[in-house]
């Protein structure tokens, strides 16, 4: 997942632009041939460098600081923070409760944690303001087949976003920010 997160330092607001996935952008590779890929896959023919270079040549800005967050850090914040409240469809949850077991391994979880977890992990009520632990969180954010595909996975990547950021600001105390730093 790739999101621009701009900073207005005179209001604190901060507005979030994803960058599709499948977005293909031209790499050049060690023995000078260009060739279209996909940018999510420039993390690993570069590096982070490699993904700032290119979204800064292709849409004319200057990023030059970034927060790189893997599955299991991104769990990790939302369970520091007591978790999140999001509006939830029915479908959203079947999906996220049918995903808990791949969620709770890509988070660094094992398989006999999951088992002895599994049924207090699973959502049981859906609607506004549902409250998402973090594995449920990581599995509504990586939902692929509700809603229009990408572009609602990545609708619902910046919400969440955004649902974290309102808590922290909202919420948070400072055992939870020396935990989240």
């Amino acid at each position: 997942t790739i999101i621009i997160a701009s900073v207005n330092a005179n209001s604190g607001k901060i507005r979030l632009v994803s960058i599709m996935r499948d977005l293909a952008v031209p790499f050049t590779n060690s023995q000078g041939v260009t060739k279209e890929v996909k940018i999510n896959s420039l993390i690993g023919r570069g590096g982070v460098n490699r993904v700032m270079k290119t979204i800064n040549e292709l849409f004319d800005m200057n990023i030059t600081q970034y927060v790189m967050v893997n599955f299991a850090s991104f769990q990790k914040v939302v369970d520091i923070i007591g978790g999140v409240e999001m509006d939830i469809t029915q479908e959203e949850m079947k999906e996220i409760n049918s995903s808990l077991g791949e969620m709770a391994k890509v988070a660094g979880y094992d398989q006999d944690w999951y088992l002895e977890n599994r049924d207090s992990l699973a959502l049981q009520t859906w609607g506004a303001q549902t409250h998402l632990t973090g594995i449920q969180a990581l599995g509504y954010v990586r939902i692929r087949h509700v809603g229009a595909g990408d572009y609602r996975r990545t609708e619902r990547q910046r919400d969440l976003l955004d649902a974290i950021l309102r808590k922290i600001k909202n919420d948070a105390n400072i055992l939870q920010i020396m935990q989240l730093f």
